[in-house]
């Protein structure tokens, strides 16, 4: 397996989704230097020779970027020399529990084959930045696990290779779930009926409403809940609920995910972009769910404006980069 296949393998498993995230391993000839994700490009086409190598110095080969989050792969691959095989995810259950403010306990089993008895969690800062750097490599100075969870952000995983980095992802996720239930969180409910609407669909007054306010959204997926109605407001948990949904969700129309009475629109500009949406507003309901166990709160407002106009800006653009 090598760093393209587990990333698809990653996306198989809920781990990783479209370009979020990044993967890197060890240059076998170089053991200063590693290949990383490049900024932007999807995971499904992406073959060994679109990685990006970094060296010890931070530099990188070539014209194309490298992930904005290398210099914390760096820090990494210095402070353990025996991982060659580096993940950043932001699966559901690792992103959510991170806005606990505690460690979280693992079992014998798991103790070993991450080797401590719990991960712990590196403090906010913004993605990319030099804080939020700093921070994962101050935590990594402090345990020898082979997983780190990001506040509010997601999660860091380390492998001797792809295989046990795949394993120690799925084995972190399973560890945050059985812990998110044992800590009495109590997330928004939804029925198993969910809905694919386009803007050329006979469709209900809500849906007609969105689009006749929206001229950018061409998808919408709703979902139905006894637990939400068009006083409903949700505001961000995660970074990617900031970057992609906006600075809150409520029944205006105005932000990605929007309320209604018993129901939940995701929109999108098409049935990809919609089903993005979903799968954040989804993250963000357990983070929410979290937050009110540890009294966490949402992201700054003005820190979500500045990351949703970022996406918006740059990232946004380079999701649909096509390769040569």
């Amino acid at each position: 397996m090598n760093i393209p296949q587990l990333a698809r393998e990653a996306m198989s498993k809920g781990l990783l989704f479209r370009t979020w995230g990044n993967l890197s391993k060890r240059d076998e000839g170089d053991k200063n230097s590693f290949l990383i994700t490049p900024s932007g490009m999807g995971y499904e086409d992406m073959e060994e020779k679109d990685l990006v190598k970094v060296f010890e110095d931070g530099s990188h080969e070539g014209n194309i970027k490298p992930s904005s989050e290398s210099p914390m792969h760096l820090a990494l691959y210095r402070r353990f020399p025996d991982i060659n095989v580096i993940i950043h995810t932001h699966q559901p259950y690792g992103s959510g529990i991170s806005l606990l403010r505690r460690d979280i306990p693992l079992t014998k089993s798991e103790a070993e084959k991450l080797g401590s008895n719990s991960i712990k969690i590196s403090g906010y800062a913004l993605p990319g930045t030099k804080k939020l750097h700093n921070n994962v490599d101050h935590v990594a100075s402090l345990s020898g696990c082979k997983a780190i969870l990001l506040e509010m952000h997601g999660v860091i995983i380390m492998g001797e290779d792809e295989e046990s980095a795949l394993e120690n992802a799925l084995l972190v996720e399973g560890a945050c779930k059985k812990y998110f239930e044992e800590i009495d969180a109590h997330a928004i409910k939804f029925n198993k009926d969910v809905s694919e609407i386009s803007r050329n669909d006979d469709v209900a007054a809500k849906p007609r409403q969105i689009f006749d306010k929206r001229p950018d959204v061409n998808s919408i997926i709703r979902m139905t809940s006894q637990d939400v109605n068009k006083h409903t407001v949700m505001k961000p948990y995660l970074d990617d609920f900031a970057q992609i949904v906006g600075i809150r969700s409520d029944s205006s129309c105005k932000y990605n995910v929007v309320f209604g009475d018993g129901e939940v629109f995701c929109l999108g500009k098409d049935l990809e972009d919609a089903t993005a949406v979903q799968h954040i507003f989804e993250k963000n309901v357990l983070a929410q769910a979290v937050a009110k166990v540890s009294r966490h709160k949402p992201i700054n407002v003005l820190e979500a404006i500045l990351m949703n106009q970022v996406y918006k800006r740059k990232y946004s653009k380079l999701k649909d980069m096509k390769k040569d």
